[in-house]
């Protein structure tokens, strides 16, 4: 049985508010096509403060997309939000979004997870 309670979701405020994002199977798979690289290689990528630009303005613009923004609106506001001199600011939110997708979110309640193996 896979775990239920993991939503890989987390609300950020990206500077104009509080903002939903996710990333589901359908924008992990988008995510890999724009990088060029595997959801764990970017993963590792941005952990480890070796990201470029694309990997941080692709994932939160994906975020957005998951977390129900319409891709339009999405685009605009990762545009408009992130320019030179902020992406360190945004980087952090970039690596958080990917950790949820690949981890769960730390809000997720995992106390219902099953072990490995279990079904």
């Amino acid at each position: 049985m896979r775990p239920a309670n993991r939503t890989a979701t987390i609300t950020r405020d990206l500077g104009e508010g509080p903002m939903t994002l996710r990333l589901g199977i359908g924008e992990i798979i988008q995510l890999e096509e724009v990088t060029g690289s595997p959801v764990a290689s970017l993963f590792m990528r941005i952990m480890s403060q070796a990201w470029g630009v694309k990997d941080v303005m692709e994932t939160i613009r994906l975020g957005l997309i998951g977390g129900g923004m319409v891709p339009p609106l999405a685009s605009i506001t990762v545009t408009r939000l992130i320019q030179p001199g902020w992406l360190d600011w945004y980087w952090p939110i970039a690596t958080e979004i990917v950790h949820a997708a690949v981890q769960g979110a730390p809000d997720d309640d995992l106390s219902q997870d099953d072990e490995p193996g279990e079904s």
